[in-house]
């Protein structure tokens, strides 16, 4: 997995693999930091999973004001699965505690929005124990989106969660 989040997304994704949530099989997957644009991302992706071999990769960003129709294109025809969150990950978050529906103009009101349910929420340093409960709930209330990301909120971090999970528990 390879994310332009330098914190957050970091911190999340191990929590998650780390949890239980996840098929035994990816408990200890590598999480990687760069800091670039929705298509460098996936282009660095591709070559992680050429340089390693790797039968799945996954490429985490937000959206904010960056343009990611030609990432998805370029990640889908290079078996890299880019999942995006608009406007940020902390939406993400949000639809853990709640079926959020207000437009999330950017990050600082996402996070004002979150700190509702995390008060002590802290960018620089997520404990994902504050969301393990809401996982499940996150990926059934972004399914219904559909993965369209013209959605404000929504994320597509339900696809690596169904993708990762036990083959019986998932969907």
């Amino acid at each position: 997995m390879v994310t332009n989040g330098e914190n957050t997304e970091i911190e999340y994704l191990k929590g998650l693999a780390g949890s239980g949530l996840l098929n035994r099989l990816v408990r200890a997957p590598k999480v990687a930091f760069a800091n670039c644009a929705p298509g460098a991302l996936v282009d660095w992706a591709i070559r992680e999973r050429e340089r390693n071999g790797y039968d799945l990769v996954f490429a985490v960003t937000d959206k904010d004001a960056f343009e990611t129709d030609s990432a998805l294109r370029k990640a889908a025809r290079h078996q890299v699965r880019l999942i995006v969150s608009n406007p940020c990950f902390e939406s993400w978050l949000v639809f853990h505690f709640e079926n959020c529906r207000s437009f999330l103009s950017c990050a600082d009101e996402a996070k004002r929005r979150l700190r509702r349910y995390v008060p002590e929420y802290d960018k620089t340093a997520l404990r994902f124990t504050d969301f393990e409960a809401g996982v499940l709930e996150a990926v059934q209330r972004t399914r219904g989106h559909g993965g369209d990301l013209s959605v404000n909120p929504t994320s597509t971090m339900w696809q690596l969660i169904d993708e990762l999970r036990e083959p019986e528990c998932a969907r």
